[in-house]
């Protein structure tokens, strides 16, 4: 099958690069898959900092958020309190020394 219609190539890179940042909801997309990235970038960051090697960088990101996404989920639409986030930072801590 042919395509029968010239596009510019620049075209093409706008819709890429340019489109993106000039859509709201685009932005918001870019925000939810760059945000575990700068997470682990900012661990691995602190790893090198202290000396440390750590090249298990992704399976890390999986393992301590697994259990501490139950906690707000269970909590949503009640009058929960203060004592979700605490939870929630404990519940990651622990699935991380779990994994370790």
């Amino acid at each position: 099958m042919r395509f029968s219609g010239k596009k510019s190539g620049f075209a093409a890179l706008g819709v890429y690069f340019i489109d993106p940042l000039t859509d709201s909801y685009s932005l918001q997309e870019i925000a939810v898959k760059a945000t575990p990235l700068v997470m682990i970038a900012i661990g691995l960051s602190l790893c090198y900092l202290a000396n440390v090697w750590n090249i298990g960088a992704e399976d890390n990101s999986w393992s301590a958020p697994s259990p501490e996404v139950g906690s707000p989920s269970k909590t949503q639409g009640t009058d929960a309190g203060p004592w979700v986030m605490p939870a929630m930072l404990l519940l990651g801590a622990a699935g991380g020394a779990l994994y370790a």
